[in-house]
């Protein structure tokens, strides 16, 4: 998981934070009771975007109840409750990408590399197997993507577009399973394909450097010629054409966004569309990402 998707904290209201602390907690608890405590470890902040997005359409009855962290019990915690179909939905897409991201950093890496995803792969392929079984045509539909994902990936001349397909279709089916309502579940499957294609792109963004250093597969390489010999200049000229990319998508996703009739949640959902993308944006294409992760 790449935890793109979050909240612009210092413009979230002190409620609004707490509120999303509740859900961010609830998914953690929630993937601790129906995957076992180590799926704990999968917990992202996609994934309680994920789980805000479904309570926010949702008819479900939600109150808040206050507790202790599972993981630290000195540390005092807000559970959202009442919103279980939501969670759960959130927590088994949780764990089906979590356990293919494994898969492909053992297959992108070397032994030694791949050594802690080795280590987590039992784990993981536990959790895939029972939120398979719990909803057999989402896995299908994740594990669907990831073959197009590779395939995409090996052919002979990738392009950015072909590349960063799979993974849109991925979000597009997922949000799918958000409501049952026709009129939102066609907004959701825009807002679905647009979030999907800029993770992609901002992954791809965000892996360049050590790309380029270990030579590895990136469709902004291959798009731009790029090599460990390429000045400055071209490298941010790649940036500058990712930065306009990855500003048509998230506008995309705004847009369709305004058509959705939220039932609660709604300032925390703009925040992250209107204000989280675009600051992971620029900190990604300014280099700052893996040095400054925030924290919740």
């Amino acid at each position: 998981m790449f935890g793109y998707v979050r909240p612009f904290k210092p413009e979230l209201r002190v409620c609004e934070y707490e509120a999303y602390k509740s859900v961010y907690c609830a998914l953690c608890k929630a993937l601790g009771k129906e995957y076992g405590a180590a799926a704990r470890f999968s917990l992202s902040y996609d994934g309680a975007f994920l789980a805000l997005l479904g309570i926010s359409l949702s008819q479900e009855c939600i109150t808040v109840q206050g507790g202790h962290c599972t993981c630290n019990p000195l540390k005092k915690c807000s559970f959202l409750c009442g919103a279980e179909q939501s969670l759960s939905l959130a927590a088994a897409v949780t764990v089906l990408l979590t356990y293919h991201k494994i898969l492909d950093d053992i297959a992108d890496r070397s032994f030694f590399g791949g050594i802690k995803a080795r280590l987590l792969l039992p784990w993981a392929s536990r959790w895939q197997k029972k939120a398979a079984l719990k909803y057999p045509e989402l896995a299908e539909q994740i594990s669907g993507a990831m073959r197009s994902q590779k395939a995409a990936e090996t052919e002979p001349e990738p392009s950015l577009d072909r590349c960063a397909e799979p993974s849109a279709q991925a979000l597009k089916a997922i949000f799918l399973h958000l409501s049952a309502e026709e009129q939102e579940r066609r907004i959701l499957q825009e807002i679905g394909y647009h979030l999907g294609r800029w993770v992609y792109l901002m992954d791809a963004s965000d892996d360049l450097p050590e790309d380029l250093k270990k030579q590895q597969f990136n469709p902004l390489i291959q798009k731009f010629s790029l090599s460990q010999e390429s000045s400055q200049d071209q490298i941010r000229e790649a940036r500058n054409y990712m930065n306009e990319v990855l500003n048509a998508s998230a506008a995309r996703i705004v847009q369709a966004a305004a058509l959705l009739g939220f039932r609660r949640l709604e300032p925390i959902i703009s925040n992250i569309f209107t204000q989280g993308l675009s600051d992971a944006q620029r900190r990604v294409l300014a280099g700052e990402w893996k040095k400054q992760k925030a924290r919740l």
